[in-house]
């Protein structure tokens, strides 16, 4: 979906697509995989290995299916395209391993969010401090290069909302603090 959506021009899919195409949605989708199962470690830990893995195949079978990866023989004197699988297996490959090597660190973090112990307020920080870390990149470097209205007030709102996210975690976690005292 996030595929289809980065060709997008209507401002709510453009937006969608900004905030779903970013690497901190990604991270979310695996921590929350391994927040779904509390059982052990070692299920959230293949539950995110195994729902990030597909989420990426399927994200590069979408771009696949899109055009994404078909370039022109400029040696073909009728210009003929062809599709690029080197580009796309190496591209999908790499993001595969990326997959496998966070995967099971964000499952395992997603299934120690519970609580409001020091460990469970670390790990609801993750998420919100990665999305207000990228988003700040992005409007730093990004926005400068291309200053999309909609790219910098939707980078702008996320960036917002997760500094929103992150003093309502602490302010939660400080009161309980003061509460038990």
């Amino acid at each position: 979906m996030v595929s289809r959506l980065n060709g997008a021009s209507w401002p709510p899919f453009t937006a969608f697509s900004l905030v779903l195409g970013t690497g901190w949605t990604w991270a979310g989708l695996a921590y929350f995989l391994g927040r779904s199962c509390a059982a052990s470690a070692l299920r959230a830990s293949v539950a995110a290995l195994l729902g990030l893995v597909a989420a990426v195949v399927a994200y590069s079978l979408s771009d696949l299916s899109r055009g994404v990866y078909r370039t022109v023989d400029e040696t073909d004197p009728l210009l003929a395209t062809y599709t690029d699988w080197r580009g796309f297996v190496t591209t999908t490959g790499f993001w595969v391993v990326v997959a496998v090597v966070v995967a099971p660190v964000l499952g395992i973090a997603g299934r120690s969010g519970r609580g409001w112990q020091t460990r469970a307020v670390i790990s609801k920080l993750l998420i919100p401090i990665l999305a207000l870390t990228e988003m700040t990149r992005r409007l730093a470097t990004e926005a400068g290069f291309q200053p999309s209205p909609v790219a910098v007030y939707t980078w702008g709102v996320v960036e917002g909302c997760s500094l929103l996210v992150v003093i309502v975690i602490l302010g939660i976690r400080a009161t309980r603090t003061l509460q038990r005292r």
